[in-house]
């Protein structure tokens, strides 16, 4: 897991853990605070997909993102 949290840091992305419990995801968590960096967590069961999880990425939304980003294109 290691070299995943290396290249997520330089990188500046998002990186997506999961496991059994005792996985080690709490200690990411507590090390995600010592360095200052946004974590969220992700509950997930049987029957939930990625629109439950989190939302569609819609036409609407993607224009609200690209409007709040600034002129980048």
């Amino acid at each position: 897991m290691l070299p995943a949290i290396f290249f997520v840091l330089k990188l500046g992305q998002p990186l997506l853990i999961e496991g059994q419990p005792g996985s080690g995801r709490r200690n990411l968590r507590v090390r995600s605070q010592l360095l200052q960096k946004e974590i969220e967590r992700l509950q997930c069961y049987v029957g939930i997909d990625e629109d439950k999880a989190i939302g569609k990425f819609g036409p609407a939304l993607q224009r609200l993102f690209l409007e709040t980003q600034g002129n980048l294109w």
